[in-house]
């Protein structure tokens, strides 16, 4: 897991991200972001597994299930701010943006992301 605080509008960003076919499979690991300030949060979801995206609320999380191609590099861009802001969940002055990639069993398991940039209409 990486992570970092970080002012919530500065969470709004494009990923380049690689997740090889085994990876996001039903038994295996989880590519995804989570964006906190320790009592609310959202979790960012990439899946090969799911054709379309999914947003599941609730009253002190959410979680966004995001299609992403297999053994492919696919980009996607994320807004935890106007999610956060859509759930009625007072902005806080810092949250903390994490990367992660999560497995349910021991093994070896890998994703790679080329880029984590902000739109050209954050910069």
């Amino acid at each position: 897991m990486l992570s970092q605080k970080v002012l919530l509008n500065a969470t709004t960003v494009n990923l380049s991200l690689f997740d090889p076919l085994g990876t996001s499979g039903g038994s295996q690991a989880i590519l995804g972001v989570t964006v906190t300030d320790g009592a609310h949060e959202i979790t960012y979801l990439f899946s090969n597994a799911t054709a379309n995206p999914t947003f599941v609320p609730s009253a002190y999380n959410a979680t966004a299930i995001i299609p992403i191609n297999a053994s492919a590099w696919t980009t996607v861009s994320i807004d935890p701010s106007q999610a956060w802001l859509a759930q009625g969940w007072a902005s806080p002055n810092q949250v903390t943006f994490a990367i992660f990639l999560q497995a349910n069993r021991v093994g070896l398991y890998s994703a790679s992301i080329r880029d984590v940039t902000y739109p050209s209409s954050v910069k």
